[in-house]
């Protein structure tokens, strides 16, 4: 029996009496299960000592020892030991102690008067597989609990940036140009840019951020983003990527973001610089899977690409958390890149990992994302592309291409009118928004929730003064959200012009708006100007949805 490194598996006997030692040694030598280390503790206090050295796979303790007893055992054993296997010797008589004690978290319990090399053995491979499921399954349940939370608060968040960033807005309308208040506004702006950017990164993390595809070349975004991301550093970057590279189906921002992690990750792993090198290949993975990436199972097509830097490595006892959140070696960093980079890669059926170089200086991380099912080269130009949406935010709508669309600035001028019913729950955001929507020359009503939304509709086209545009917020807790009240609209109106609003941009509604019965979905974020633009271009075009909502 070997670990996963090839070493020895190391075992700690807690046994008082050394007959039982000597014997289980002989036993695993019948079996033929080695290389192992057995090292024997004759009470607790001497196997405290050992195994706070913390180099032990596995435990065998008895329960009745000199200096402790029963359960009692158990309990101290695994204060010292919590991340190690347990595995319970005892006697005919403590066979119901045994039990009790594996319910207490011991991974098994071997009789001594029928100790056999194979049951032992066995029985020591079972354990550290079991333990290894159990803290896999720990560490998911503890992920999703923190995905809860880090998605509740950035949902928040992104409310009260949403609110800045139109106050900010309209303080920018009052201020003059040449100022520098506005100067100071247009940083502050800025500030609220990246902070929205790290709250975007949250909810990619909490939700998984369900990508919008489209066919994409992904070497050409790391030959892009590799370039302008170390602009200026110390740190040089090699691309290396074929014309023949395979098309895969990516949300491109998404898979921007996990691009501009990597580098960022190797870019900090050379604070005094050197080179970066990006490797990209066609890998075709056999069905028995790739050895080493049990995430790559059932063979197909991938794109692999690895970025592979000249850094100071990475510690061993810190290479099984490097995509845990708010984990960071680094110390600046807020621990969210990685965490994030494996959840938008896991989104797109991919795996992503790390390995140490095989020169034994720096990393290298490593991206599998399928290939297309049509995988010709993307080296034919952006026009062999399929055309889709030129703001990926706006979710089907390309305002680019609409004929005579008219710009937030001329909308502040007046030259366009509208009357809006804004749905939002949240008193400051929706009073800063109707203000910001008022001032440039749109007539707005203003609804906490669903219910009284749909009241607010009906009212106006029963008094034949209809509204143009519903603005929905998508989560409303206590109450009828975007979702629930757009099909009550619908039936109500099936021309119904609706935008799609909400703070998780992850949401399925986002991804598919039409689907649901809206014209576009937009996240909330800073750039007021986009909400403006996105007005318009819904305004201007004849809606189409489907006729069955899910």
């Amino acid at each position: 029996m070997t670990t996963t490194t090839g070493e020895p598996i190391s075992i700690l006997l807690i046994e008082d009496n050394r007959a039982d030692f000597f014997l289980l040694c002989k036993k695993l030598e019948q079996a033929a299960y080695y290389p192992y280390d057995l090292e024997w503790a004759e009470d607790v206090a001497t196997a405290v000592e050992r195994l706070s050295e913390g180099r032990f796979h596995l435990v065998l303790t008895d329960l009745h020892l000199p200096d402790s007893q029963g359960l009692d055992t158990l309990s101290t054993v695994q204060m010292y030991a919590h991340h190690v296997p347990i595995v319970v010797l005892t006697g005919m008589a403590d066979k119901a102690l045994a039990i009790q004690a594996v319910r207490q978290g011991a991974q098994d319990y071997l009789c001594k008067d029928s100790l056999d090399g194979d049951r032992v053995a066995s029985s020591i491979r079972h354990a550290i597989e079991r333990k290894k499921m159990q803290e896999q399954y720990l560490k998911v349940k503890h992920l999703e609990s923190m995905g809860v939370l880090a998605g509740g608060i950035a949902h928040d968040f992104m409310n009260f940036l949403t609110t800045v960033s139109m106050n900010i807005s309209l303080a920018k309308m009052a201020a003059n140009c040449a100022d520098t208040v506005y100067e100071r506004l247009s940083a502050a702006e800025a500030a609220v840019e990246q902070a929205e950017k790290l709250s975007q990164q949250l909810l990619t993390f909490a939700r998984g951020g369900a990508p919008v595809r489209k066919l994409s070349s992904i070497g050409k975004l790391y030959k892009d983003a590799s370039c302008f991301f170390l602009s200026g550093s110390a740190v040089g970057c090699e691309v290396s990527v074929p014309d023949d590279l395979w098309l895969v189906e990516v949300d491109e921002l998404q898979m921007s973001q996990v691009i501009n992690n990597l580098i960022a990750n190797a870019k900090d792993a050379m604070p005094a610089g050197g080179l970066i090198r990006v490797v990209g290949d066609n890998v075709v993975i056999p069905e028995t899977g790739l050895s080493g990436h049990p995430g790559l199972k059932g063979g197909g097509k991938y794109v692999r690409l690895r970025v592979i830097d000249q850094g100071i490595g990475i510690r061993d006892e810190d290479l099984q958390r490097i995509f845990d959140p708010f984990f960071s070696t680094r110390g600046l960093g807020h621990g969210l890149g990685l965490t994030t980079t494996q959840s938008i890669v896991m989104q797109h059926g991919g795996v992503v990992g790390c390995e140490r170089n095989e020169s034994g200086i720096g990393m290298t991380f490593f991206v599998y994302i399928p290939a297309a099912e049509s995988t010709d080269s993307c080296e034919q130009g952006d026009e062999a592309l399929p055309a889709v949406a030129s703001n990926r935010q706006n979710s089907n709508v390309d305002i680019k291409a609409m004929p005579g669309l008219i710009s937030a600035k001329a909308v502040s001028r007046g030259q366009t009118q509208g009357k809006i019913l804004l749905m939002d729950d949240q008193e400051l955001l929706r009073e800063t928004t109707r203000i910001l929507l008022q001032k440039n020359e749109y007539a707005v009503d203003v609804a906490s929730h669903g219910a009284e939304a749909i009241e607010l509709y009906k009212k106006a086209k029963g008094d034949s003064k209809p509204y143009d545009l519903v603005i929905l917020d998508l989560t409303v807790p206590g109450g009828m959200g975007g979702k629930e009240t757009i099909q009550q609209l619908r039936l109500i109106d099936p021309d119904v012009k609706a935008i799609a609003w909400s703070g998780y941009s992850d949401d399925a509604v986002m991804s598919s708006p039409k689907e649901f019965g809206f014209c576009a979905g937009l996240p909330k974020s800073h750039d007021t100007q986009q909400l403006f633009e996105l007005i318009q271009s819904v305004m201007q075009v004849a809606q189409t949805v489907p006729d069955v909502l899910p």
